[in-house]
């Protein structure tokens, strides 16, 4: 895996470099980039740059790694087979896919001033960016339809796949969730059904199911909290809850009030300091949080 990680930095750094970009703002940006940082040298990110070629090199490994790395790895032994068979890398692209080309559809009848070619480029990169939460930005948010920022907010929740850098819920926590929903819908119907859960052929037993369930539980009360704590921090429940998503998930940009054209230096102490305490729960995820603060850990 080292080595896979090491491989794609490698690789966009060159790419970058033939590009627009010098050897150290290649560098920086690849690994903002693989690890899903999304830090920028510059005030207006990835835009700086006035790029087309540098955007869909920056896209494409985001996507990567959003990805889970076990995949990368197959595809550098040529294991092909496994990749397109793994249900979680199947939904992430697919949601991908089908919602650059919605967005870019809405932006381009909101507005025919640009090309589709440049609403496609701005749709893709900004879903890659925010479903991977590596958190670039190449276009002002705020001028999209408000239902496009709804989307935007889905995707961060919604987060990477498993075994990225990533944050979020994770594709396969939402995906196994979902065909929970589903059995159960069925055993409603059907009441002396068994309707097995599978994930990638394999059958699932109530013990993981269980513990997806928990975890978006507590992933849900936490970002309830959260919201109520900082909108008694006079921050509008809006905004309140922009920042509350972007920091459990780990994006950094926001694309609201508080995004590219706004930071979090504008809030009360207090308020920093829990986002801060938000951004490390999104970046270790919160049953190991729970864990290393609960008793029953140091007795052991």
């Amino acid at each position: 895996m080292f080595q896979v990680y090491v491989i794609i930095t490698l690789a966009e750094t060159l790419l970058l470099y033939l590009g627009d970009m010098n050897l150290f703002e290649a560098i920086n940006h690849s690994f903002s980039t693989v690890s899903t940082g999304g830090f920028s040298m510059y005030q207006s990110n990835i835009a700086h740059f006035d790029s087309k070629y540098i955007q869909y090199i920056i896209i494409f490994f985001m996507y990567l790694a959003g990805a889970n790395f076990t995949l990368s790895y197959f595809a550098v032994h040529l294991q092909f087979k496994k990749i397109i068979r793994n249900e979680e890398f199947r939904v992430y692209s697919y949601i991908i896919v089908a919602c650059a080309l919605l967005f870019t559809i809405i932006l381009y009848f909101n507005n025919t001033n640009h090309s589709i070619e440049s609403y496609f480029r701005e749709s893709l990169f900004s879903i890659v960016s925010f479903s991977s939460t590596t958190g670039f930005v190449n276009s002002n948010h705020l001028a999209w339809p408000s239902i496009l920022i709804a989307f935007l907010l889905l995707f961060m929740v919604f987060g990477s796949s498993s075994g990225t850098t990533g944050g979020g819920l994770k594709t396969v926590r939402v995906l196994i969730v979902a065909k929970f929903a589903y059995a159960e819908l069925k055993k409603m119907i059907h009441s002396n059904a068994i309707v097995p859960i599978y994930y990638n052929n394999h059958q699932l037993n109530n013990r993981i199911v269980s513990g997806f369930l928990t975890f978006i539980v507590c992933y849900i009360l936490t970002f309830t909290i959260s919201v109520i704590i900082l909108s008694s921090q006079a921050i509008d429940l809006n905004s309140a809850i922009e920042i509350v998503v972007c920091s459990l998930s780990n994006i950094g940009q926001g694309i609201g009030n508080f995004g590219t054209s706004s930071d979090y230096i504008e809030l009360s102490s207090f308020s920093r300091w829990y986002i801060s305490l938000l951004m490390v729960l999104g970046r270790v995820e919160i049953f190991i949080a729970i864990l290393i603060i609960s008793p029953e850990f140091f007795k052991k």
